[in-house]
């Protein structure tokens, strides 16, 4: 065999690569910081201070004379500041810093916010102001962009967002980061690179921090050392670029596979193979449940089923007793009318939407079922 000699870098070529590589992260910081100006988070008060920029833009462009206090352009201003304001009385307080609910504006919040700048309008035009027209395009324009916002900031994410979690609003954002991060790492666009992957890693290290699941948390530490190699990209040669995409890879893949081990809120059992529903229409938290418990507590067998085993089932699941205990009826009379306005009284504490538990909801649900068959056993 012939012997191969091999070149190391000097000390000098070292300290050149290590000063250049400093220099790079030093600029790339800057960078950061820029762009941490120059991209706000998308607040409630950022849409406020938004609408008002807005609003004073066109009535810059549509009145020469705005300074002058005339009403025509105070209550164009005001169609387009009022868009914001309505949105930021419209959300509660705890999510107005929240960019997951800020931007989820639905086609029913656009026309509520549309409500107020509309009528304005109308104002404008029944006064004789032909360029309120102009105005009307603007807002719908404007609102027209915050609906777009908000659809490509909920669609579907490529990684990870597990619906059981309770911090879902920043596994989106870290999956939106990440995608972003990706697609620049793969338009070899370092600066973009390093500022995505740097907002991804930020991210995940507070899911990392915050998740009470265990799964979640290790598939947010995956997710941490896919994003860091994506970021050494920046550095590498062709051969180790393609190392560390396919580590990366890897690391991802497992950590989808983390976020799908699933805990069923019944047995508590942990599994891939569950069903989810949302309590409410009002709601983004899902209720996780392993086939079983799906089957056995969620599922709502057909009304008109007269099946005995059915209806012995469901007696002997919950005792009828315990059953007007829990409907808090007191007659041994009573009737399937008692028992649905019980129900329904009863639903507006312990439903999960008015801040109730799961298990008040299925216990109460399952109370009703029971006393509806007994009455209908009964007749």
């Amino acid at each position: 065999m012939l012997n191969r000699r091999i070149n190391l870098p000097s000390s000098y070529e070292l300290y050149v690569i290590m000063v250049f590589k400093t220099l790079l992260k030093t600029i790339f910081y800057i960078y950061v910081g820029v762009n941490r100006i120059l991209r706000p988070k998308q607040t409630a008060y950022y849409i406020v201070f938004e609408s008002f920029i807005v609003g004073v833009f066109m009535t810059f462009i549509l009145y020469s004379y705005p300074t002058e206090l005339h009403y025509e352009s105070i209550l164009l201003f005001l169609s387009f500041f009022f868009i914001g304001t309505v949105w930021f009385m419209l959300l509660q307080k705890d999510k107005r810093m929240n960019e997951h609910f800020v931007m989820s504006i639905s086609i029913t919040d656009a026309i509520y916010l549309l409500t107020v700048p509309f009528l304005i309008i109308l104002l404008l035009l029944y006064l004789g102001e032909g360029k309120a027209l102009i105005g009307l395009i603007g807002i719908l324009f404007y609102i027209g962009t915050l609906l777009f916002r908000s659809r490509r900031h909920h669609k579907k994410r490529d990684y990870p967002t597990p619906d059981d979690s309770e911090l879902i609003d920043m596994w989106h954002l870290a999956s939106a980061y990440t995608e972003r991060a990706v697609y620049h790492s793969d338009n070899k666009n370092r600066f973009r690179t390093y500022y995505w992957t740097y907002k991804s890693t930020s991210q995940y290290k507070k899911l990392r921090d915050n998740e009470i699941n265990e799964e979640l948390k290790d598939a947010a530490k995956c997710m941490i050392k896919a994003v860091r190699l994506i970021r050494e990209t920046i550095y590498s040669s062709s051969i180790k670029y393609k190392r560390n995409v396919s580590t990366a890879k890897q690391y991802f893949k497992k950590a989808r596979e983390l976020s799908q081990v699933k805990k069923c809120a019944v047995c508590g059992v942990e599994t891939r193979d569950y069903d989810s529903f949302s309590p409410g229409v009002f709601t983004d938290v899902k209720i996780i449940y392993c086939k079983k418990c799906y089957a056995e507590y969620y599922y709502d067998k057909s009304e008109s089923s007269n099946s005995t085993e059915e209806k012995s089932m469901n007696i002997d699941s919950i005792s009828i007793k315990k059953a007007k205990s829990v409907l808090k009826i007191d007659t041994n009379n009573f009737k399937e009318e008692d028992v649905q306005n019980q129900y329904r009284e009863l639903t507006k504490t312990v439903h999960p939407d008015a801040g109730g538990s799961m298990e008040e909801f299925i216990e109460v649900k399952e109370s009703k079922k029971t006393l509806l068959s007994w009455i209908e056993k009964d007749t």
